[in-house]
């Protein structure tokens, strides 16, 4: 009889730790190779978001935070990004803002094939972490896409998106995305 009643307690509490837990969920940046061109700019719900509504963002003014890629609670905006630096053999983003507290960064490389990747996904970084960094957010989220074997990286005047996913935690998920922590004039709260 008390096996019988340890068993159906063990089993509830499962059921009840099922129920409750605090699940984490992946808030996806992806270096995307799919709509590179600026006849997608805002075109429909797959649209891109432009610059001025028309132009890709520069890569040169993203990474120094004079134009972050803003990401608006509960959206996953797509930006369309025009590497004017040169070739670049890997390309470091980070995430400025706010995550619930199991949510996490996952990074992705997605939308060419595979003989014009230009990073490797399994290189993709978080915080240091392959894939997906730890949940919460301590501010800032360091993101890394570099080559790996057999990868191209980015080539000059390339197109490219920027594109969020799943940044939709009830209001709690929202930010920017620039290559410095908190780029000159903008306001973090």
């Amino acid at each position: 009889m008390e096996t019988r009643y340890r068993r159906r307690t063990m089993i509830f509490t499962l059921f009840l730790g099922l129920v409750f837990a605090d699940y984490a969920a992946a808030d996806i940046v992806a270096i995307d190779g799919s709509q590179t061109s600026t006849s997608n700019c805002g075109s429909g719900p797959s649209g891109v978001v432009c610059l001025g509504g028309a132009s890709p963002f520069l890569l040169s003014q993203v990474l120094d935070g004079s134009t972050p890629l803003v990401i608006g609670a509960n959206d996953t905006p797509s930006f369309l990004v025009k590497n004017d630096l040169g070739s670049l053999t890997s390309l470091t983003l980070v995430f400025a803002g706010s995550l619930a507290s199991n949510a996490n960064i996952q990074c992705q490389v997605s939308g060419w094939s595979a003989s014009q990747t230009p990073f490797d996904q399994t290189t993709c970084t978080v915080d240091g972490l392959v894939g997906t960094g730890p949940n919460g957010l301590a501010t800032p989220r360091m993101i890394v896409w570099s080559e790996g074997a057999g990868e191209i990286g980015l080539s000059n005047g390339e197109l490219f998106e920027v594109r969020t996913a799943s940044f939709a935690h009830a209001g709690q998920d929202s930010g920017q995305l620039s290559g410095v922590p908190e780029p000159a004039g903008a306001y973090l709260s």
